[in-house]
């Protein structure tokens, strides 16, 4: 089970060494992300039943599918966010 340090939002200094360490630049958008409590350990990728959202450097969302080839994409976080998760439920 995680521990509440593990689950608290990721401070500025946090996100800039995770940059640092992983050698990029994160999008706004996955830096706002982060800032709401993501957590900065992780990967630039949600996995969701094998399948996979990856947000690109330039911000958009990209779905790769298990099961092959897919043209779904979102131009931002936030866009994704609303469409995947808040309107599909």
């Amino acid at each position: 089970m995680p521990s509440a340090d593990s689950m608290r939002a990721p401070t500025e200094a946090e996100i800039d060494a995770a940059e640092t360490r992983l050698d990029r630049k994160f999008h706004p958008d996955y830096r706002a992300f982060l800032r709401g409590g993501g957590d900065v350990a992780g990967a630039k990728f949600v996995e969701d039943n094998g399948d996979y959202f990856c947000i690109a450097d330039c911000g958009e969302v990209v779905y790769w599918s298990h099961n092959g080839s897919t043209d779904e994409r979102w131009p931002s976080l936030t866009e994704w966010h609303r469409q995947v998760c808040l309107e599909r439920k």
